[in-house]
This record gives structure tokens, C-alpha cells and sequence, in this order.
């Protein structure tokens, strides 16, 4: 796909904390308009609107290029199971659907590595092997990560009647500035100890059960690079920093954790870097160009001093 043949693009959820930063990676090169129920006076076009709303919408993406999907409820929101539920998949079915609709051949789903199952959700799931790449099998049980499995099935249904391309991205828990010297102490909690740490749901404090994230600014351009991918109608991505959010090695919190390790199939990956991130990030760095930039160290450090 050409992506010199178009420059408008509408980015659903563009007024949330990820949608900020798509917004203003986007912004100098493209035409945005942000659809969002929520006011934003940074946005350089917006229809205020809900993804629920199929009529709204349809009339917000007819002229449209190709649109990024980020709108839904993220895991860390409080909300009911069937609030979330709704609004993850009916939301994207309604754009995705009104996307086609409108003629417009390439759209970019924001999923999750939540998609996989590994979360803090009971009963822990425990990979088949590591890292975890694309192919191996997508198991969740809670109602965030089934939502955006489905999410990334209603994708792959419509890409099938061969008239839209579609990526699905599945970032990790995204370190927005606010977040980061909470979720260090937390890991730094949840992570010493050794082998006398707790197992399971109560050793995860909360936190993503691989310690995975990526940084907002690092997650947008993958957005970006997605959006202007030529890579084939469908695929889905890992979306994932090199190293983990935990000071401990990553074996090492998994083993705490799992009570066992999976079987490793890259073992030189945790040799050259003991925290390596448990997620496989190789094939969006192969396909689409895209690296994760710095490490969670500098992160911390950016934080320092600041109250």
C-alpha cells in the first residue's frame, strides 16, 4: 500500500494519555482528526463522540484516509466487566466496520499484551515457553485481555473480505511519566527477596506478570510506523522495551513467580542481558522498523527530583 495516497487520519481515543502522543507524532506530517468523547483543545480536529455511537462514527470517518484505534477501556480503569467488555469490542467492531464502510483501506488496532493471558487475573497462566513471541497460543481468562483478543479477531474477519489492511499492536504496560516512580517501587518490592518471595498473584503486586512496558513516546512511533507499513493485509505485533520494568533478572522473578520456568528457547537472550524482556520483540523490529529506544533505568533517572 501506497502510503503517499493518503494523509488524513482519524485516531480514536485520540484524547487519552497513549492517544496524546499518537496525536502529536502524527500531527506534523498528517491531516488528524481525534474522535473522542472527551474535550481536547490540543487536538488539531476533533468529533466529539463515542465509538459506541455507529452512526457518529460512520460520519466521522467518511472522507477519512485510514484510521488508528485506540479508544477503549484500558485495564487499569475502574469499570464493570461488561462496561469493559462493550466497549472494547463493540467499539471496535463499529469502527472497524464503519471504516470499511467509508472506503478506507488501512487501519491500526491498538490490542494488548494482555491478549496473551499473562496478567494478574486468576488463575495465573503460565507460558509454554520464553520468550513469547507471536506464535505461541493466546489464552486469556479475564474480561480486558479476552476483549482485546476479540478485538484483534473482528480485525482479522474484516481483513478477510479483502477490502481493508489491518495491524494490530499489542503494547505492554505504557510507562507514562506519572506512573514510573510508582511502578518502580512497586516492582522493587515485588522483586527482592529471591527465592523467599511470594508466588503468584500476590508476588506480581498488581504489576504486569512479565514486568513488560514500553515508553509513550516509543509507543507512538510504532503507531506511526504501523500506520505506513506496506507489510500485508493482517498481522499482529508485540509491542515491548528491550528490558522489564524490575531490577531483578528476569528469570529469576519468573521462576519466584511461576514456582517453575517455561521451557527457553533463546537462552542467549538472557545471557546477553539477564533482564531481557520475556516478550519477543523481534519481529516488529524486523517488519515494521521499529526500536524501543533507551532502557528502564533512564527512566527512573528522568524521574529523579521530580516530586
Amino acid at each position: 500500500m501506497d502510503t503517499k495516497s493518503y494523509n488524513r487520519v482519524v485516531v480514536t481515543g485520540g484524547a487519552g494519555q497513549l492517544g496524546r502522543y499518537v496525536v502529536a507524532e502524527l500531527a506534523q506530517d498528517y491531516d488528524v482528526t481525534v474522535l473522542d468523547p472527551v474535550p481536547d483543545d490540543t487536538a488539531p480536529h476533533q468529533v466529539l463522540a463515542s465509538v459506541l455511537d455507529l452512526g457518529a462514527v460512520a460520519s466521522a470517518l467518511k472522507g477519512q484516509d485510514a484510521v488508528i484505534h485506540l479508544a477503549g477501556i484500558d485495564a487499569a480503569v475502574e469499570a464493570s466487566p461488561q462496561v469493559v467488555f462493550e466497549t472494547n469490542v463493540l467499539g471496535t467492531w463499529n469502527v472497524l466496520h464503519a471504516a470499511e464502510e467509508a472506503g478506507i483501506e488501512k487501519s491500526v488496532v491498538c490490542s494488548s499484551v494482555a491478549a496473551s493471558g499473562f496478567s494478574v487475573e486468576t488463575p495465573i497462566v503460565i507460558p509454554e515457553y520464553l520468550p513469547v513471541d507471536e506464535a505461541h497460543p493466546l489464552r486469556p481468562c479475564g474480561t480486558y485481555g479476552l476483549s482485546k483478543l476479540l478485538g484483534e479477531h473482528i480485525a482479522h474477519s474484516i481483513v478477510r473480505r479483502g477490502r481493508m489492511h489491518i495491524l494490530c499492536l499489542r503494547p505492554a504496560l505504557v510507562a507514562f511519566p506519572t506512573l514510573i516512580k510508582e511502578v518502580d517501587k512497586r516492582a522493587e518490592t515485588a522483586d527482592r527477596g529471591g527465592a523467599a518471595g511470594m508466588q503468584g498473584r500476590d508476588a506480581a503486586s498488581g504489576l504486569s506478570i512479565l514486568r513488560a512496558y514500553v515508553k509513550p513516546e516509543d509507543c507512538a512511533r510504532c503507531f506511526r510506523y504501523a500506520l505506513e507499513a506496506d507489510v500485508g493485509a493482517f498481522d499482529s505485533f508485540y509491542v515491548t522495551a528491550d528490558d522489564t520494568f524490575s531490577r531483578a533478572p528476569t528469570l529469576e522473578v519468573l521462576q519466584r513467580q511461576f514456582g517453575t520456568l517455561p521451557a527457553i528457547r533463546d537462552s542467549e537472550r538472557f545471557a546477553r542481558n539477564p533482564r531481557a524482556t520475556a516478550f519477543d520483540n523481534t519481529r516488529v523490529k524486523e517488519i515494521l522498523g521499529w526500536y524501543p529506544q533507551g532502557s528502564w533505568a533512564d527512566l527512573v533517572a528522568s524521574c529523579e527530583g521530580l516530586s
